[in-house]
């Protein structure tokens, strides 16, 4: 006959079904936090790209309007 004493014994040396569900519950939120993580990180690098991609149109801009300035300088009256 099995007693409370060999049913607490066989708790603490193998897995129950309540700390499977614990493990895979902590497992899905170390998951689900890592994965915030990585879409913050490239939400952050799509950001900077977005602004390093405005900087360059308007560094563009400057480009044309220094060449049409020196165009309009070299001009004879």
């Amino acid at each position: 006959m099995i007693t409370d004493a060999d049913v607490k014994k066989l708790k603490e040396t193998f897995v129950t079904k309540d700390d499977l569900k614990n493990d895979i519950q902590n497992f899905s939120n170390k998951i689900i936090e890592a994965m915030g993580e990585m879409f913050s990180g490239l939400e952050a690098k799509l950001t900077h790209k977005a602004d390093t991609s405005d900087l360059n149109d308007q560094q563009r801009q400057i480009d044309n309007h220094e060449t049409r300035i020196g165009d309009l300088e070299a001009k004879p009256n």
